[in-house]
């Protein structure tokens, strides 16, 4: 299933649901939760530097042995990244108390940005809260909010603001999201 919403400044947010099988999505949450996860910051404000989260750098070779743009699933959405370079790849292991801040994924106004957000854990309850949302641009309303549906692909503009939310104290596993970042230069008089 494929949901598409637009902010109020023409960005595009889509949803994709169960476009990967079963036994891929057990061997993406494997490989995902045995990676090795060490203290990172996600921010170049300087007032938010100790803002600590554990994450999982994956290099390109990773990517590769993960075979997650390479499975069958993912040719519902691959044509959306296809002609980007990658600027990042990770995996986020979020617990109850991370300071998880509204942000933008790029600050170079020369580069276009696009962010895929994958949902790894096979189980997840709605009442474990750990929402993804997205903001306006001025940060004073939300424009959409996604629940952690496990397996879901979400794509996005990169320069949409938006921040995951805690999970809730009765959460029984940790909140994982794998996230790559897509970017290329801009074209003169083009947001494409």
């Amino acid at each position: 299933m494929i949901k598409q919403i637009v902010t109020t400044n023409n960005k595009i947010i889509k949803i994709y649901d169960d476009v990967f099988p079963y036994v891929e999505r057990t061997q993406f949450h494997d490989f995902i939760i045995n990676s090795y996860y060490r203290l990172s910051h996600d921010t170049t404000f300087l007032e938010h530097k100790g803002d600590y989260n554990l994450s999982s750098a994956y290099s390109k070779d990773d990517l590769e042995k993960l075979g997650f743009l390479q499975s069958e699933g993912a040719k519902i959405f691959i044509d959306e990244i296809n002609g980007w370079d990658i600027l990042q790849i990770r995996v986020n292991l979020c617990v109850q108390s991370d300071p998880n801040r509204i942000h933008v994924d790029v600050d170079d106004t020369n580069k276009l940005c696009k962010t895929l957000i994958y949902y790894p854990n096979m189980i997840w309850e709605k009442e474990w809260n750990g929402f993804t949302i997205f903001t306006n641009d001025e940060l004073n309303e939300i424009e959409y909010c996604s629940f952690y549906v496990p397996g879901r692909v979400i794509i996005f503009d990169g320069t949409i603001p938006h921040a995951s939310c805690a999970s809730s104290i009765i959460s029984k596993s940790y909140r994982y999201t794998f996230v790559i970042q897509f970017t290329k230069d801009k074209i003169i008089g083009s947001n494409k």
